[in-house]
């Protein structure tokens, strides 16, 4: 049964997850398996995150979604 909520080999992408809601999303997808990319503003609200991530699972990603250039680079 419990593989029915997992999300192993899947990758999951959180924009604003430096904030309470997002930090929390991305938390419990990494939990079910899945590789999280956390996107925020600033690249150093993505640092904790990252490093909280079990087996490299969790990696903390600066963009903003409001501009198309920041996202394609």
């Amino acid at each position: 049964m419990s593989d029915v909520f997992s999300l192993g080999g899947r990758v999951a992408v959180v924009t604003g997850g430096t904030g309470a809601i997002g930090g929390a999303l991305a938390g419990g997808l990494a939990d079910a398996g899945a590789r999280v990319v956390v996107l925020a503003r600033h690249v150093d609200a993505t640092v904790p995150l990252s490093a909280a991530g079990d087996d490299d699972r969790t990696v903390g990603v600066s963009a903003d979604v409001r501009d198309r250039a920041s996202l394609e680079a």
